[in-house]
């Protein structure tokens, strides 16, 4: 049986995994900007230079990605409200960059922790990739930085990753480029591969993809970012994410409290797609932005590295 995902040509794969190499080296081409912060909102006293934050593997859902799909497959995709999917993402922040500066109590006194949702639509589907865009209606739409004590977050139950005290807040930025894609590679029984199976039989497309998203920085807390906004400048948020999870939990929710709906068989039957997210965050001198590239996955990495190797 043939799923919204169907098995993607080589040609196709190459071509979708070629384009996230070249949107990798644009979102890092930019020059480094470090960074004064003050992780327990003490203000300048006790604060690092950094270069950016490294969170742990979160989760991220593509909330009625399925129905998005099916219809882009049947329309042609463009930005109507049948295309369109909303991308929530959560994690928590594992280590501060250079690690050298990481304070030891992170994740252990207290926590810093990424929440965002962006509205996209399917721009194209070929075979078993999908491409996405940044819708023109981004209502709702927001990266958001929280600290707070104790640690709270809880990846399986998705819980905890709006506690304690917002220190930073993003909107996106529309720029009428692709922003993502996806591609599945098949169907497996086991959505849960990281330690303890909590989730049972549930099926899953197996696959990977990637975004980039440009975020404006609207507001930075000073007893934490003591070089705020705008003098910050901008992020760049590099995400990988794939399926089946084996690095993190599925979570049975996400921060916007409500519960995640992947239905019988996650990507498939839908409406919602769950997806494991590995992100990492370093400050770029553009001004007032965030850039953030999500869900690009380890297939785009190993491709890099193998081109890399050839050119050497």
């Amino acid at each position: 049986m043939r799923t919204l995902f169907q098995a993607v040509s080589r040609q196709a794969a190459r071509l979708g995994v070629a384009a996230w190499v070249v949107a990798a080296v644009l979102a890092g081409s930019a020059a480094r900007a470090d960074f004064v912060f003050n992780p327990t909102g003490g203000g300048a006293p006790g604060a690092l230079t950094l270069t950016g934050f490294d969170p742990l593997p979160g989760n991220a859902v593509a909330q009625g990605a399925v129905t998005a799909i099916a219809n882009a497959q049947a329309n042609g995709g463009g930005d109507t409200a049948g295309n369109q999917f909303l991308l929530n993402y959560q994690a928590a922040v594992g280590s501060l960059l250079p690690a050298s500066q990481n304070p030891a109590g992170l994740n252990h006194d207290y926590q810093i922790t990424f929440t965002g949702v962006v509205r996209e639509y399917v721009s194209s589907v070929a075979g078993g990739t999908a491409v996405f865009s940044l819708s023109a209606d981004q209502t709702g739409s927001v990266l958001n930085m929280y600290q707070g004590a104790p640690v709270t977050y809880n990846d399986l139950n998705g819980t905890g990753f709006t506690a304690g005290t917002q220190i930073l807040s993003a909107t996106p930025v529309l720029n009428g480029s692709t922003v993502g894609n996806f591609t599945n590679t098949g169907v497996t029984t086991g959505l849960d591969q990281h330690g303890n199976n909590d989730w049972g039989a549930t099926q899953t497309v197996i696959g990977f993809g990637g975004s980039v998203i440009n975020f404006h920085v609207t507001s930075g807390d000073s007893n934490y970012f003591v070089t705020p906004p705008p003098n910050l400048l901008s992020l760049t948020f590099s995400t990988t994410q794939n399926l089946p999870f084996t690095t993190v939990d599925p979570a049975r929710a996400l921060f916007t409290g409500t519960g995640t709906n992947v239905g019988a068989v996650n990507g498939v039957s839908g409406p919602d797609i769950l997806l494991q997210a590995d992100a990492n965050v370093s400050a770029v001198p553009e001004p007032s932005s965030v850039c953030l590239t999500a869900l690009g996955l380890g297939g785009l990495l190993l491709y890099a590295r193998r081109k890399r190797a050839q050119l050497g």
